[in-house]
C-alpha cells in the first residue's frame, strides 16, 4: 500500500493538498506502546496552545473490498500474525 501511495506519507505533501497534519500508527505494535503513542498524538493534537480552544482529529478507515487482505487483517486482529489466505 505504501508503495502504491506514497505521496500519502510525506507529509509536506499531505500538508499542501488536504491542509492538514497527517501521522501514519502502526497498529501492529504492542498495546501498550499503541497506548503511549495514542495519548501522545492525543495530547499534541487536542487543543491549541495559545487559547486552549478544541482542535480535532480525523480517522478515516481504511475500506477495501480486497478478500485476501480482510483474511489477513482479521487473523492478525485474532492473533494469527503468520496467517496466509488459502
Amino acid at each position: 500500500m505504501m508503495d502504491d501511495n506514497a505521496e500519502l506519507f510525506v507529509k509536506e505533501r499531505c500538508k499542501a493538498r488536504f491542509r492538514c497534519d497527517t501521522m501514519v500508527i502502526n497498529l501492529g505494535k504492542t498495546p501498550e506502546r499503541l497506548v503511549q503513542d495514542v495519548r501522545y498524538w492525543y495530547g499534541l493534537f487536542s487543543h491549541r496552545r495559545g487559547d486552549h480552544i478544541w482542535k480535532g482529529m480525523l480517522h478515516l478507515p481504511m475500506d477495501s473490498d480486497d478478500e485476501a487482505a480482510s483474511f489477513m487483517l482479521n487473523e492478525l486482529a485474532a492473533g494469527e500474525n503468520n496467517a496466509a489466505p488459502t
